[in-house]
């Protein structure tokens, strides 16, 4: 009976010790697909790390020379529509922060005319007729004071 649990152990500790060399290969083979359009691209720290695996993988030799430079050139594409994707994207926080300064100008026009103010909890302008922010519901308090900038301290 302790020779066949002792066999059995055996048997899973090299199950257990074979079976990542076993996937990796098997993975190996089964490659991130190439990407049709860019909301389905991955992001860059992702496809450097399968890149740094591919080349790995051609190295021991579980990949021949074909297959390596087709997989290659399909992560340098998808690298590529990442790297075109972020800069969009910062294009247009670029933008975002261009716009938010025009209404920060804007609204310290309409401040200095007196026909809105700044909410003191959201910094929303708001209309110096109305008691409370439509933004975050705070209180602002009788339109009079509202119109002289807010209670005094």
């Amino acid at each position: 009976m302790a020779i066949f649990i002792g066999a059995v152990l055996a048997v899973l500790s090299i199950a257990v010790i074979v079976y990542p060399f076993l996937k990796s290969r098997a993975s190996g083979r089964e490659r991130v697909p190439i990407v049709g359009t860019d909301s389905d691209v991955p992001d860059l720290d992702a496809i450097y790390e399968a890149i740094r695996t591919l080349q790995l993988e051609h190295q021991l030799g579980n990949i021949p020379q074909g297959l390596y430079r087709e997989q290659l050139d399909s992560y340098r594409i998808q690298a590529a529509l990442a790297l075109k994707q972020q800069m969009e994207s910062q294009a247009q926080d670029e933008d975002w922060s261009l716009e938010q300064e025009i209404m920060l100008a804007r609204s310290s026009l309409a401040q200095a005319n007196g026909h809105a103010m700044p909410c003191p909890n959201c910094g929303a302008m708001v209309s110096v007729a109305l008691t409370q922010c439509p933004e975050c519901n705070t209180e602002l308090g009788p339109p009079d004071q509202v119109s002289r900038g807010g209670p005094e301290t």
